[in-house]
């Protein structure tokens, strides 16, 4: 290649990188000044989102109390829906909690055989909780995991809106926010 053709390359790529450097950098402004746009318009609603959501916590905690002081009208149909708000009894998701991981990886080893083990370990050497929670009564005991509330429970579930998940992404960013500042 000649001095002409690499010199007249290398002013085309340095041509190039210029205007990909020109776009990145508009880019970032605009990037930039939509996010300062979005801070300020979750700022001045802050205030009011976290009043209405402590409300509408009160408001689930008196649910959840009238539901459990009359577990008599849960019988059959075991749920109700009032207002979009689903309301009564249904089988719990389970908590499956052990004293320490090592512990119980080091159980599940010397249980199982090594290719079965590993459906309920991660490679990272962590208990695969929901692969246990398969697991039955007896054997969950003997390896000294105990799942707790998986009997009825009460359910209090909205039919929850694309608003609904707006409004948690936002408080949830808004605690990391504040979290930061402080």
């Amino acid at each position: 290649m000649s001095t002409l053709t690499t010199t007249t390359a290398l002013k085309e790529i340095e041509a190039l990188a210029f205007r990909y450097s020109n776009d990145r950098s508009e880019l970032t402004a605009l990037a930039t000044a939509m996010d300062n746009e979005m801070r300020a318009v979750v700022a001045r609603y802050r205030s009011n989102l976290n009043r209405l959501a402590a409300k509408a916590e009160v408001s689930q905690k008196n649910l959840r109390e009238a539901v459990e002081a009359h577990p008599e009208l849960f019988v059959k149909p075991k749920t109700i829906a009032f207002a979009g708000i689903k309301v009564g009894y249904g089988k719990g998701r389970g908590t499956a909690t052990w004293e320490d991981d090592a512990t119980l990886i080091k159980r599940i080893r010397s249980f199982f055989p090594a290719e079965v083990a590993e459906t309920y370990i991660r490679t990272m050497e962590e208990p695969i909780v929901d692969a246990l929670k398969e697991l039955d009564g007896k054997t969950l005991a003997r390896l000294g995991v105990t799942i707790e509330t998986t009997g009825e429970c009460v359910i209090i579930k909205a039919v929850e809106a694309s608003a609904d998940k707006l409004v948690k992404r936002i408080l949830k960013e808004g605690a990391r926010e504040e979290g930061s500042e402080s």
